[in-house]
């Protein structure tokens, strides 16, 4: 059987790949983006190794696709390997999410004491239309909050919620952009899932502007054969030229 170093060298040898790259008639190799791994090994071969490391991924789909459990056991993953992340909450109850990643046998309890950090951040509808309402205090925050445990990764899970709480297009549109920014100022990999009805298409309409702010976005989709729930596809750029690879399962 492999032993732990076995699989933590073959981890840090999936977050990078090579590409040939044509130049003047010549195979260059080219290196592609630096990957994390998300601990599901199907999902990790067939993405050359993960999400983009230092980039922003959406996860897309709807209820029970698996949005958040991708989310969270990507920071778990990474935290057995010690790189801290936090998982910020803006629709389910953290205690319900740690409850639930129990059931898959993760330890979070004892990643936390060091390398993850739940944020409870569901707002009620009051506080939102008061006033002026934006992010910048909780994004100061999380700053100050990754700055203290090293955090590499961040998990902002259920925005849809918060951006339906804001009734506004324009302050929907301002909220995402001020993500966006901080992100690449901290330099944070970050994970956005966000919720869209089966009937709907992979970005609802009214959210369909949230697919700008990732270089990456993964549309989950739900389906029943033989009693299993089967994410069914991945739509990842691979180049500037939007180039997309689809996974199937």
């Amino acid at each position: 059987m492999p032993n732990a170093n076995h699989h933590a060298k073959r981890s840090q040898r999936a977050s990078t790949s090579v590409l040939p790259v044509r130049v003047n008639g010549m195979i260059e190799k080219k290196r592609a983006l630096e990957k994390i791994p998300t601990g599901i090994e199907g999902f990790d071969d067939l993405t050359s190794g993960g999400l983009p490391r230092g980039r922003t991924t959406l996860l897309v789909g709807g209820p029970g696709c698996g949005k958040t459990v991708l989310a969270l056991q990507t920071l778990v993953n990474g935290a057995r390997e010690g790189t801290a992340g936090i998982f910020v909450a803006f629709e389910e109850n953290v205690d319900h999410v740690i409850a639930n990643g129990g059931r898959f046998g993760w330890k979070i309890s004892e990643l936390q004491k060091r390398h993850l950090y739940f944020l409870n951040a569901q707002l009620s509808p009051d506080v939102v239309k008061a006033g002026a309402f934006d992010l910048t205090g909780l994004l100061l925050g999380l700053e100050a909050k990754a700055r203290e445990m090293g955090a590499k990764l961040i998990v902002f899970d259920a925005l849809d919620v918060l951006l339906s709480l804001l009734d506004d297009r324009a302050a929907e549109r301002r909220e995402i952009y001020r993500i966006q920014e901080w992100l690449a100022r901290t330099g944070l990999t970050g994970i956005v899932t966000t919720k869209v009805e089966e009937n709907e298409p992979p970005i609802a309409p009214r959210f369909g502007f949230m697919q700008f702010m990732a270089d990456c976005v993964v549309h989950l989709r739900r389906g029943c054969k033989s009693l299993s729930v089967n994410c069914s596809s991945i739509a990842m750029p691979s180049s500037p030229a939007g180039a997309a690879k689809r996974w199937r399962a």
